[in-house]
């Protein structure tokens, strides 16, 4: 039985891991919002009193932009105000699959090398 919890618990912690680095949206520089509207990407905006908003995609209507967001499942549109944007960023697909699979290999290298500088190896006893 201890051996069961003892594999859920190392289980359980790969599956939280690896649904955190699912979720690793990477975002490419800054562009302008006319690009941003045409690429029809996930975009995050920052605005000059350092608030985020993230959009699924921006549209242009009447020379006015609107952000597509998801809330309770159904996707609504709230308009941008283009006066206080400070950078306007578009989800870059390279980088996120290059940070997605990255990440798990680095953070494997660094522990697998720090157990390996740790580790004095076997003690062999030649007396005998």
């Amino acid at each position: 039985m201890k051996s069961i919890k003892k594999h859920l618990k190392q289980i359980s912690l790969q599956l939280v891991l690896i649904m955190i680095l699912q979720s690793c949206v990477a975002y490419g520089p800054p562009v302008a919002l006319e690009e941003a509207a045409g690429q029809n990407k996930k975009t995050k905006i920052v605005y000059d009193n350092d608030v985020i908003h993230r959009f699924e995609y921006l549209v242009k209507e009447d020379k006015k932009y609107y952000g597509a967001f998801k809330e309770r499942g159904e996707l609504n549109q709230n308009k941008i105000d283009s006066t206080h944007i400070r950078k306007v960023r578009v989800y870059d697909r390279t980088r996120s699959i290059t940070a997605t699979f990255l990440a798990p290999i680095l953070v494997a290298g660094a522990a697998i090398g720090i157990a390996a500088a740790a580790w004095s190896g076997p003690t062999l006893n030649w007396s005998d």
